[in-house]
């Protein structure tokens, strides 16, 4: 019989929520230490108003420095990449090495800005 398989889209703060309960749960079992329910909750509520900070006056700045690089990366790659496919004589192997670099540029800054 076939297995089901589903792709869905897994949120970090849901994994790292998922992590943590765990963790508590794990701790609560095998502990020395007597926890109980409600305390736990309360330290998953307690990490989870910490992870939050976006009013933070540090988060606004990295934002607000992340956001130029970031586009300023996708408008500089993304024209040395249409120059390169675009113009025949332009494919030489110094330039397709450009190609590569900005294309793996392109996929970390994707998948850094993501995460």
């Amino acid at each position: 019989m076939p297995s089901v398989h589903h792709d869905l889209p897994l949120n970090p703060t849901v994994l790292l929520t998922a992590k943590l309960i765990l963790l508590i749960i794990l701790c609560l079992i095998f502990s020395k230490y007597n926890f109980s329910a409600g305390q736990a909750l309360e330290l998953i509520h307690d990490y989870m108003q910490r992870q939050y900070t976006l009013h933070s006056p540090t988060t606004i700045a990295l934002i607000s420095l992340y956001i130029p690089i970031f586009l300023l990366s996708l408008l500089g790659n993304g024209l040395v990449i249409f120059v390169v496919i675009r113009n025949q004589h332009m494919r030489r192997v110094k330039n397709l090495f450009l190609l590569n670099l900005a294309l793996a540029d392109t996929l970390v800054c994707w998948i850094v800005n993501c995460l």
